[in-house]
């Protein structure tokens, strides 16, 4: 009887303990000793209970990454670092502490460099991954301004690509004007665009890139879900009129309305679309088939800027895939 209590008593014991353990001091133990995948499983714990939690969010994408990060050590292959880094992604909060900044800003940096050093196996998984060192080394920086070593990194990256692109931009640009190929034009602007951010103040650049997008303002991007052109811009009273053409090239239907439209001008200021009775040719709102386009003038209540004043024009579709078209 005696020894059946003692087991009552242990047993009451190690319930007892269980209930009072703290997930996330586990978690933080199991991110202290390197075991990423442990620490995930208690953050994601605490997060069951507590899903605004955003000490376990943090906590939880930072060890996300890490797993990802762990894989790609271990087998030197990209994907996993990718995909664990873009589920992170989802669990970062609004609002970051500075000291979850800085250590994802590490992370992001050392996925930039993971890219750096992959191995494209043919062209478009090049140019994917020259814009994904790009992007990465940007984010962190964004993360963290006084990531040294990615402000060191991102530098020495612009430095060694800008004649490559200013290049590689010239030569798109003769081709295009050889065979009347638009998508030669399209490229070209791709490359002088990064021969601008490159170097802002070279001035062969600038003009170059001023050059191909006011070629370009008319030809759509046949790469692009929706691709996107402005025919021509007026300005009247406290509007400014874009006449727009937009293409569905995705495998179903888009409801399309003015208010999905946007410019932007030189300033950062933003402008969303309208319909007007100001300006002819009015954009009809309404359901865009596949492969079928729309086109029409939306209105911009800019106080009658000029189309000179203006950075970009944005489509954002109901399933949030943008397209951009850039004034010279």
């Amino acid at each position: 009887m005696k020894k059946l209590g003692l087991v009552l008593m242990l047993v009451f014991i190690l319930v007892l303990t269980s209930c009072s353990s703290d997930p996330m001091a586990e978690g933080d133990k199991f991110y202290q000793e390197g075991q990423y995948a442990k620490a995930v499983n208690m953050y994601n714990e605490v997060l069951k209970t507590q899903p605004d939690n955003s000490i376990a969010r943090e906590k939880a994408a930072l060890a996300t990454v890490k797993v990802g990060q762990e894989l790609y050590n271990r087998r030197k292959v990209l994907s996993p670092f990718v995909k664990y880094y873009e589920n992170a992604v989802t669990l970062i909060p609004d609002n970051t502490s500075q000291e979850f900044n800085k250590e994802f800003s590490v992370l992001l940096f050392e996925l930039a460099q993971a890219y750096l050093n992959s191995e494209p196996r043919n062209n478009q998984e090049k140019k994917e991954r020259f814009d994904n060192v790009l992007m990465y080394y940007d984010e962190a920086l964004f993360y963290d301004p006084d990531n040294s070593a990615a402000m060191t990194a991102l530098e020495e990256f612009q430095n060694k690509h800008f004649a490559e692109m200013m290049e590689k931009g010239t030569q798109y640009y003769q081709k295009a004007r050889k065979q009347k190929n638009d998508l030669y034009y399209l490229n070209a602007e791709y490359y002088f665009k990064k021969a601008n951010k490159f170097n802002s103040e070279d001035a062969d650049a600038a003009k170059m890139l001023e050059t191909v997008r006011k070629i370009n303002l008319n030809k759509i991007n046949p790469d692009l879900d929706y691709p996107l052109a402005i025919i021509s811009t007026l300005v009247k009273d406290e509007y400014t009129a874009v006449q727009v053409y937009l293409e569905n090239r995705t495998a179903g239907t888009c409801n399309v309305q003015a208010n999905m439209f946007m410019v932007l001008d030189k300033d950062g200021n933003e402008y969303k679309g309208e319909i007007t009775d100001v300006f002819n040719a009015t954009f009809k709102e309404g359901t865009v088939a596949s492969g079928k386009g729309i086109e029409g003038v939306i209105s911009f209540k800019t106080g009658g800027k000029q189309a000179d004043k203006f950075d970009k024009l944005i489509f954002d579709s109901p399933e949030g895939i943008q397209s951009v078209k850039y004034f010279p």
